[in-house]
């Protein structure tokens, strides 16, 4: 959802009730209206539910996602520290084009590249804006 749909996000998920369990866990993280990318997949590791259980929550309570792990929509994230040799960057563009499903590459899979190969998730991303290819499939549910 974009900025003109805040305070709209529950519209996405009609019918859905909240848990309170997982919206007590969240709200100890919100600040500003917001919770972070991370502090959002925290609180499902934690509970044991899936990241997407907890973006429905998020919505239904009307919080912004903010600083997306990969770096994505303005969240500020640095581009990672040092540069990667060119045995470690042909290997992330190979696994990208391996992991891609009709042409993006989905959240998760940018994810386990990064942790496959050692390296910092936004590198991913910037891998991807190198390639002209879009990530999808917020793991979320922030973007689709």
């Amino acid at each position: 959802m974009t900025h003109e749909d805040e305070g709209h996000y529950g519209e996405k998920h009609p019918g859905a009730k909240l848990d309170p369990e997982i919206a007590k866990k969240l709200k100890e993280k919100i600040s500003d209206g917001r919770i972070s990318c991370g502090d959002a997949h925290a609180v499902a590791a934690a509970l044991k539910v899936s990241p997407r259980t907890v973006g429905i929550a998020i919505d239904l309570l009307e919080v912004r996602i903010a600083d997306c792990e990969l770096g994505l929509f303005g969240s500020g994230v640095q581009q990672p520290e040092g540069e990667l040799s060119a045995e470690a960057e042909k290997l992330l563009l190979q696994a990208v084009e391996a992991a891609l499903v009709q042409g993006r590459l989905p959240c998760a899979a940018a994810w386990n590249i990064a942790k496959k190969l050692g390296i910092a998730k936004v590198a991913v991303k910037l891998a991807c804006d190198r390639m002209s290819i879009k990530i999808n499939r917020c793991q979320l549910g922030t973007f689709k």
